[in-house]
């Protein structure tokens, strides 16, 4: 039961973790103070990982019975772009937006998307197994 629960404190750390950079990057890029994050069609993409994140979030707090699809949907469509990214990153150079150690962001977002679907997978089995003995 520790186990769980540590999953799930891990879980809700790292969501954080990623809201407030996503928060951050998305500020910048709104007052215009240092480099904005690439655009798709006018639309910041630190924004569409703003919103990404915020579903992930709802996804942890609301019990709807689609709650694993808005997560998903949400983790989706960060992992894309921070593929993506990341590629474009290594393939052309300074497309991203940067952290304070000059790290590009989008390889902490991979990274974290990782740890964030290995954590939630191992704490929905163990949800959905729980649900299923009662």
């Amino acid at each position: 039961m520790l186990l769980i629960y540590t999953v799930q404190v891990f879980l809700w750390v790292l969501l954080a973790f990623g809201l407030f950079l996503a928060i951050r990057a998305s500020h910048v890029t709104f007052i215009g103070h240092g480099d904005p994050c690439l655009d798709i069609g006018g639309i910041y993409i630190c924004y569409i990982i703003l919103i990404s994140y915020i579903e992930m979030i709802l996804a942890q707090v609301r019990t709807w019975w689609w709650r694993k699809s808005v997560f998903y949907i949400g983790w989706v469509v960060t992992f894309i772009i921070a593929t993506a990214e990341t590629i474009l990153e290594l393939i052309i150079g300074n497309t991203c937006f940067k952290c304070s150690n000059n790290l590009p962001m989008y390889y902490v977002s991979l990274v974290l998307c990782g740890a964030i679907i290995a954590l939630y997978t191992f704490y929905s089995v163990y949800i959905d197994e729980k649900i299923m003995r009662c």
